[in-house]
């Protein structure tokens, strides 16, 4: 079971906010069927079985699905063994939430990443704003921010610190 730190916390929040909750399941709006989503951008329940055109679900319930997805792509996250802190780990679990693991797989994050260039990293999740017609969605600029923002807590807590030091 994850341990749900203030930054996981905030991450849940930046998720169910920028879903939004969907009592019926609604079809992709780029193949107008499957995948279906339905809660807070559940398209998978935990068994691994895909939602389906007409089911419905409940608050608790979808927060459910959620907290499940949330800790699968936090294990994921872990077994790529980038380093991340804490802060870093639940952005990016927003960010996945939202484009998808095989996406962000292919995406040049993981080699900045890997590359501990940070600045890298969310210059490119700041680029994930378009839908598939290449037009900019402003609830995903928004989301972007707050997830970059989250991304970067630790690194800028390090940095205010440091400038108490004197050299």
């Amino acid at each position: 079971m994850y341990q749900y730190s203030t930054a996981l916390l905030e991450s849940l929040l930046i998720i169910k906010t920028f879903e939004g909750f969907n009592e019926k399941a609604y079809p992709d709006p780029d193949t107008h069927g499957a995948p279906y989503t339905i809660g807070y951008g559940t398209q998978y329940y935990p068994d691994g079985s895909p939602v389906k055109q007409g089911q419905c679900v409940t608050k608790i319930k979808a927060l459910e699905y959620l907290k499940n997805e949330v800790e699968l792509i936090g294990q994921q996250l872990q077994e790529l063994n980038l380093g991340l802190d804490e802060s870093q780990t639940a952005a990016l679990i927003s960010f996945v939430h939202s484009v998808g693991w095989e996406t962000f797989l292919y995406s040049n994050i993981i080699d900045s990443l890997e590359e501990e260039d940070y600045s890298e990293a969310v210059q490119d999740m700041s680029c994930w704003i378009f839908d598939n017609d290449h037009k900019v969605v402003g609830g995903l600029i928004d989301r972007r921010r707050h997830e970059v923002k989250l991304f970067l807590r630790e690194q800028d807590e390090l940095c205010a610190k440091s400038k108490d030091i004197l050299l």
